[in-house]
């Protein structure tokens, strides 16, 4: 079954017989709702990405725990301090960063981030 496009044309709220642009109207209001869908969607996925990485935070905040006690070591500066321990330190730090980064790519992506921002 086809739809005649002057049906389209006043279903999208444009007046019939003028300016002949009602495909690129129909399609810029599709590619609108597509975008603020998006939005939500990395959002969420960022929120998820953010939870796991917490979790991964949590696990390597035990692992150096676990290791130093083992050792008896808890001082970086001692040569004798793990160097597995040292990596896995990096790596926390660089977790750290990469959820510093998210969250504040999640905060931009929130409805009135901006407004609220220029209120101070």
């Amino acid at each position: 079954m086809r739809i005649d496009p002057l049906l389209r044309a006043r279903d999208c709220g444009q007046e019939i017989g003028t300016s002949g642009n009602w495909r690129y109207q129909m399609k810029h209001q599709r590619e609108l709702k597509d975008a603020s869908t998006a939005g939500l969607r990395e959002a969420a996925q960022i929120c998820a990405f953010v939870s796991d990485l917490r979790s991964i935070d949590g696990i390597i905040a035990a692992e150096i725990a676990h290791q130093e006690e083992e050792v008896g070591l808890f001082d970086l500066s001692d040569a004798a301090y793990p160097i597995a321990v040292r990596i896995l330190r990096v790596r926390r730090a660089n977790l750290a960063n990469t959820i510093a980064s998210l969250e504040g790519r999640l905060a931009r992506l929130r409805p009135g981030a901006n407004e609220q921002s220029h209120r101070g």
